[in-house]
Order: structure tokens, then C-alpha cells, then sequence
């Protein structure tokens, strides 16, 4: 059986230590415990320990069979040396057995879900599905953690398998015999039998290996994508990073959690609603075939994948290959204390206005003169200095945006750029809410927006409110 690296070392930190309070010509008598330390190109060393020496004080007599007379040792020390074999065995049976893991067999032996890699696949009837690295590593991680907390005999209970990993050393397998006192399951593993606690993690991927299948629509590095070709209804767009960063990269983030979570069986005869076609660093692809599972849910299948992921209902219109889809989503960017002022206006009429005084803390109603609460004024200008939108609703405003009137139409006024005599002025139009914040348009743009409900209580206000 392995030993344990760490209780070895100290075994033999003891023996190095060891060391002799007083030393006489006697004999131990009969010893108690007799150990043999092996060594390289050298004869062995058998030390021989008597019992506890009478007396008030912690002793222990202890002799070298090669040597005449005996030394007295602490009793501490003697008792570090006095370790039966399961104080020396490896406490976590797999230990090294993990490095170079290239399959897993999980479940029981007679019908076992294959995990292969990597890159880890999850092999499925018709064939086979990516695997969530982060997850597999996980299922790694847990079984070289593993801890036997006690060893036992060998059980009369007959094994459940639970998993088997190939790796460089070899073939390990870990089997469950029934259950140990306090909630502990008593196991079957490399090291032999014993106690342990599963993690969930492992129970998990053994009863459920479909767990491990990768829910994310884009396996890559978001910024490892240089290319995204979007068909939907036979309409294209081809997005390129060189020309795009910032609005693919938004994009594809958004695109990468999609999938609600449930697993579908592919719908191989349903018609494609949608495909996304990723061109990655190296010359490597993406696609993803989006198509109606039962029910009508949109559901998107890789490729060669016999499973499919329900989408999130929010993925529809995600999926229109519009070019506003693909704009910035940073509206303005300005420093927020260039703020100089702002007007709320509903149905045409001034609602309340604010403008900065001698200083960036001084604040005031220009009707009034009166002073304005700052926090009120910090939290407009941190809302439209780095205006951004959550996501691109609409080319143009429909009944539900509410943008017909806006609920409130909002002029700011920034400070003119260096060299510029003359302020900046944007219209900032607030219209309906939403389930994250609110709808938006900007200026003269007729696309809708959606800014984050942040944004939208520090633009509706009040501003004058203390």
C-alpha cells in the first residue's frame, strides 16, 4: 500500500532528531518495540525500545543492536517511533493518480458514461458532447483531495462503482460498499478500503454525467474570436474583430451564457432558425445551429453534438443579424465631473433643472438659486458621463419602449473639449421600464437601448429632493 509522504517524513524526522539525555552500560531487557531503518550501501540499524522507565519523569530506555549499552530518550520521542501501518498509510488514495488523466468510465461498470480527453468530451448515444473543462478539473481536484478517515477490512457488502480514470500511472478505480457511521460512505479506492465523505461533485458526475456537458455557446476565449458570422431568415452579417472589438466582444459575452441550462435531444429534422460561426486564433471554428426544439424554445446544437441547450427567451432577438447589434455599447464617455448641467423636461415642460456653480461641489437651481444635494448630482453624473447601454432593443421605437412621449427627456450640458469655446449637448430620452432597468434613446439615433436601473433611478430623479 502507498505511504503517506507527509507521516513518513516525520517518521523520519523523528529518527533524525532522536537524541540521548544520558547513557549507561545496562540493558533494556525485553523491548518493546524493535525498528529496522534500511539504508543505502550501508547495513541496517535496529533500535530496540523498552517499556516507559519507573520513575516520575517521562523516559524511555533505547538501545542499537550494534552497540553495546542504552540511552535514554523523552518518552514523546519514543512514542513518535510507535506508529502501527495504518498511521503510515496514504490517506488519500488517489494521490498523484490524477496527472495525465486521459478517460473517466463514471457509473456503474456494466453501462458507464465515457468522459474522454482532452479536450474532454462526454460520449452520448449518436455521439458526442463537449465537457465543461472548469468541471471536469473540478471532478479532478476532488478525487486527489480525497481522504480516507478511517481504513476497515474488507467489506462482505458488493461494490457499486462509481467511477474509473485512466491516467499515466495507470487505471484507478473508486467504489462505494455501503455506509460508514456518522455519514460517511465506505469505500473501495487504490489505497485500499476505509471511510471517507464523497463530495458532491463526485456522486454528482457518477449518477449524472450529463452534468459535466458544457453549458457555454462559446468554448474559446472570447478574445481569442476574430471572426462572427450571424444568418438568420437569410440575412448575414459578418462581424470582424479588427474593425469591431468592443461590440463583438459584448456581443459574444452576452451570446457565451444564453443557454437556460436544460439538455434537449437535438432537433436534427426541425428547420435552423439561426447559425452563429465563430473563426478563432489558430484557424480553429465554432458553429452553432440554432433551431425550435418541442415546444417551440429555441434551442442551439454544436456541431456534431447529439444534444442541444434551451436558450434563454431573451437569445430571439438576440440572434437578428441587424448591424445596430453590433454597435458600441459606451454611448458617451465623458469625465463625469464635466457635467455642467442638466433639464428634465415631461411633455415639453421644465420638471426640474440643476447646473453647477463656482465649484464641482457647488450645485444650484438656476430658477431658485437654491443649493442642490450633491449625491443626487454624483449619481447623475457618474450615469451619463460613461453612458452605456445594457444591450441594443430596437432600430426603432414601438408602442412598448414608451418612448411616446419619453417619461422624462433629459438635456446635458458638458464642459467644451480643450480648444472648444462652445458646450456639448446630448437629449437623453427615458421611456418605459423593464425587468433590468429602463428603455432609452439618445440624440437624434432612433435605435432603442436598455440602460441598467442604476442609471435610470439617477436620470429620473429628483435631483433637488434633500
Amino acid at each position: 500500500m502507498p505511504a503517506d509522504p507527509s507521516a513518513v517524513r516525520d517518521l523520519l524526522g523523528t529518527i533524525e532528531l532522536l537524541s540521548a539525555i544520558r547513557r549507561d552500560d545496562g540493558d533494556i531487557g525485553a523491548a518493546r518495540l524493535t525498528l529496522v531503518i534500511e539504508r543505502e550501501a550501508a547495513p541496517p540499524i535496529r533500535l530496540l525500545i523498552a517499556a516507559r522507565a519507573p520513575g516520575p519523569t517521562d523516559r524511555v530506555w533505547l538501545a542499537r543492536a550494534d552497540r553495546a549499552g542504552r540511552f535514554l530518550v523523552d518518552g514523546y520521542a519514543a512514542r513518535a517511533l510507535d506508529l502501527d501501518a495504518d498511521a503510515l498509510r496514504d490517506h488519500r488514495p488517489f494521490r498523484g493518480r490524477t496527472a495525465g488523466a486521459s478517460r473517466f468510465e463514471l457509473g456503474p461498470g456494466d453501462a458507464p458514461t465515457v468522459l474522454s480527453g482532452p479536450p474532454w468530451r462526454v460520449e452520448l448515444p449518436g455521439g458526442a458532447a463537449r465537457a465543461d473543462p472548469a468541471a471536469v478539473q473540478d471532478l479532478l481536484d476532488q478525487l486527489d483531495r480525497l481522504r480516507i478517515d478511517q481504513f476497515v477490512s474488507q467489506p462482505a457488502q458488493p461494490p457499486t462503482r462509481l467511477l474509473a480514470l485512466d491516467a499515466r500511472v495507470g487505471r484507478s478505480e473508486l467504489s462505494r460498499r455501503g455506509s460508514c457511521t456518522g455519514g460517511a460512505s465506505l469505500v473501495d479506492t487504490p489505497a485500499g478500503f476505509g471511510c471517507a465523505r464523497l463530495p458532491a461533485t463526485l456522486i454528482d458526475a457518477s449518477s449524472d454525467p450529463r452534468r459535466l456537458i458544457d453549458r457555454r455557446l462559446v468554448g474559446a476565449s472570447v478574445g481569442d474570436v476574430i471572426a462572427l458570422h450571424l444568418g438568420r431568415g437569410g440575412r448575414t452579417i459578418d462581424v470582424q474583430r479588427a474593425s469591431s472589438r468592443d461590440a463583438l466582444r459584448d456581443w459574444l459575452e452576452r451570446w457565451r451564457g444564453a443557454a437556460e441550462g436544460p439538455l434537449v435531444p437535438a432537433p436534427d429534422d426541425a428547420p435552423p432558425v439561426a447559425t452563429v460561426e465563430l473563426e478563432l486564433e489558430g484557424g480553429a471554428r465554432e458553429r452553432v445551429t440554432v433551431s425550435r426544439a418541442a415546444g417551440g424554445r429555441l434551442a442551439a446544437r454544436r456541431d456534431g453534438e447529439p444534444v442541444a441547450l434551451l436558450l434563454h427567451p431573451w437569445a430571439d432577438p438576440h440572434l437578428d443579424p441587424a448591424a445596430y447589434h453590433f454597435r458600441s455599447l459606451d454611448l458617451l464617455s465623458y469625465e463625469p465631473s464635466s457635467l455642467r448641467a442638466a433639464t428634465a423636461r415631461r411633455a415639453g415642460r421644465v420638471v426640474e433643472a440643476i447646473e453647477r456653480g463656482d465649484t464641482m461641489e457647488e450645485w444650484r437651481s438656476p430658477s431658485t438659486g437654491a443649493a442642490v444635494p450633491l449625491p443626487a448630482v454624483e449619481a447623475l453624473r457618474q450615469a451619463v458621463g460613461f453612458l452605456r447601454a445594457e444591450r441594443f432593443a430596437a432600430p426603432e421605437a414601438r408602442e412598448v419602449h414608451g418612448l411616446s412621449p419619453p417619461r422624462r427627456t433629459v438635456e446635458l450640458v458638458f464642459d467644451p473639449p480643450p480648444g472648444a469655446a462652445d458646450p456639448l449637448r446630448h437629449i437623453l430620452q427615458i421611456g418605459a421600464p423593464t425587468s433590468g432597468g429602463c428603455f432609452a434613446r439618445l440624440d437624434s439615433d432612433p435605435v432603442v437601448f436598455e440602460v441598467s436601473a442604476a442609471r435610470c433611478a439617477a436620470v429620473l430623479g429628483p435631483w433637488n429632493a434633500r
